[in-house]
């Protein structure tokens, strides 16, 4: 019973989250994606290896298109802009000029907070109850009636 109602819980609690890469990550190991074809990026949940062919559906002028890393940063410095910075090469790189704020490279499923918060409340009110019907249990077995 207390299984199948952990199991559900789980279940229940559940999410999927989004791990991403931001344009200005990529943009910091440009040189090391144009030599090596990948490069570890940081992302919202720690290191990534990111392929250079690694493709992203992206819009430009109004239209969706599905572009590689390599296309995105064809362009692109070698060193990261400033902010601010005027210079804007003829052809523009692509991933300067992108308005998302994160690529999604991978998902991670894992329990919600709050499940987490319930699964260790349902835990810590089964130890009790199991210690308080052990030393009754105790108590039981050395009394003169034995608990009948």
């Amino acid at each position: 019973m207390l299984r199948s109602l952990l199991l559900s819980l789980a279940l229940a609690g559940c999410v999927t989250e989004q791990i991403g890469v931001t344009p200005r990550e990529i943009l910091h190991h440009v040189p090391e994606l144009r030599t090596r074809g990948r490069a570890t990026v940081a992302t919202s949940d720690g290191a990534y290896e990111l392929e250079a062919a690694r493709t992203f559906e992206i819009t430009i002028s109004g239209s969706s298109r599905r572009m590689s890393v390599r296309e995105l940063i064809a362009n692109c410095p070698d060193v990261v802009p400033f902010a601010g910075d005027p210079f804007r090469p003829d052809p523009p790189c692509l991933l300067l000029d992108t308005t998302i704020a994160q690529f999604p490279v991978t998902s991670e499923r894992h329990l919600s907070p709050t499940a987490k918060e319930v699964v260790y409340t349902l835990l810590g009110a089964l130890l009790v109850t199991s210690l308080i019907a052990g030393v009754a249990g105790l108590v039981c077995a050395e009394s003169a009636s034995h608990c009948r």
